[in-house]
């Protein structure tokens, strides 16, 4: 058999995600950004007794989450489009409205489906990035953007570091794309953590679309949804992509349930949010640089030396904690940390202090 393979993916090399060990194993698992802390037994039985309700036997109506995730988001449901998270929503976007020859501008590290998606859809990957002072590059980001540009991707925060932007400079660069027909689309997946919502400016900016995701502030990265904001009309075109149904019942159900307990997601980001001042705070006591765990569920920890860097996770891999490294270039030097409760922070600090000492850099 012969088959007509899309070129666009012969030289995309992408592995089967996740094993089984992580659902079982006692690791402080800090490499994900995920919730680190399970729901309780209590909140999983309850939760447990409403999906008993649901009828899987039947397929999806959506009209609830719809309307639910619009009451939270202060939209209307037709500007809404329902996805398999952000990466769906990326996935949705380039589909729909960046045909093949035009460009997508990101920065760069950032989320690892962007590149990936762009050679997907055939577009050309333009990428920026910061300053000294974890700050996004502007003139570059700017310099990038042309007549053929069909996207301008910034996360916000962004990972490993924030290098969050503010609404006024949101405004004025959907103002800039618009100059060039170019669409800006924020990426909130982080929203919840502290920073503000770009929202409010989609009625300003015909050009602009917001994607948010249940997996960070909500601690619900298995439930996969999130969504793409925007005009109606234009949403109306992107969700065209959709496969027969955007999620499951019982996906749907699950976001729905935490949505009536929005005080059980507060409450552990408070959590997170106080774990992250100590952390930051003992690294400064150390004089150890960092930047991030002010509207990100994180903190980038700068090293200045990947062999380092990569020694401190081995090490504190063997002590069960798992953190992240291996970034991009400037930023292989250092590691990032997944904001926790004060005492899983407390924890992961005395091992990497230990494992400092141990290499004779304090």
């Amino acid at each position: 058999m012969k088959f007509r393979f899309n070129q666009n993916l012969l030289n995309i090399r992408r592995a089967r995600a996740g094993s089984s060990e992580r659902m079982t194993s006692p690791d402080l698992f800090l490499d994900r950004n995920e919730r680190v802390v399970p729901y309780s037994f209590d909140i999983l039985s309850e939760l447990g007794e409403h999906l008993a309700k649901c009828r899987p036997n039947q397929y999806p109506e959506l009209g609830l989450l719809y309307e639910r995730v619009a009451d939270w988001s202060a939209l209307d449901a037709d500007q809404l489009f329902i996805t398999d998270g952000v990466s769906g929503a990326i996935k949705a976007l380039l589909e729909s409205l960046a045909p093949a020859g035009t460009n997508i501008v990101f920065p760069s590290p950032t989320f690892a489906l962007y590149p990936i998606y762009a050679q997907m859809f055939g577009v050309e990957p333009r990428i920026f990035g910061y300053s000294e002072n974890y700050e996004i590059d502007l003139d570059a980001l700017r310099k990038n953007i042309d007549i053929n540009t069909a996207f301008v991707f910034l996360p916000n925060p962004n990972v490993p570091i924030e290098g969050y932007l503010t609404l006024k400079k949101i405004d004025s660069i959907a103002t800039y794309c618009a100059h060039f027909n170019a669409a800006l689309v924020i990426d909130e997946v982080y929203y919840l953590f502290g920073g503000e919502t770009a929202i409010r400016l989609i009625e300003k900016h015909k050009n602009l679309f917001i994607m948010r995701s249940f997996s960070k502030g909500f601690g619900l990265p298995g439930v996969r949804i999130g969504f793409v904001a925007g005009p109606a009309k234009i949403i109306e075109f992107v969700a065209r992509t959709r496969t027969g149904y955007e999620t499951s019942t019982l996906a749907a159900e699950t976001v729905c349930f935490f949505l009536d307990r929005i005080d059980i997601i507060n409450e552990y980001i408070k959590e997170v949010k106080v774990g992250l001042h100590f952390l930051k705070n003992s690294l400064d006591n150390i004089n150890i640089p960092h930047n991030g765990g002010i509207t990100g569920n994180f903190v980038y920890i700068e090293l200045g030396d990947p062999d380092l860097a990569q020694s401190i996770i081995k090490t504190l891999g063997g002590q069960n904690i798992r953190i992240r490294g291996g970034w991009p270039a400037p930023f292989h030097g250092g590691i990032t940390v997944t904001g926790a409760p004060r005492e899983y922070m407390n924890r992961f600090f005395q091992n990497f202090k230990s494992a400092l000492i141990t290499f004779k850099r304090m």
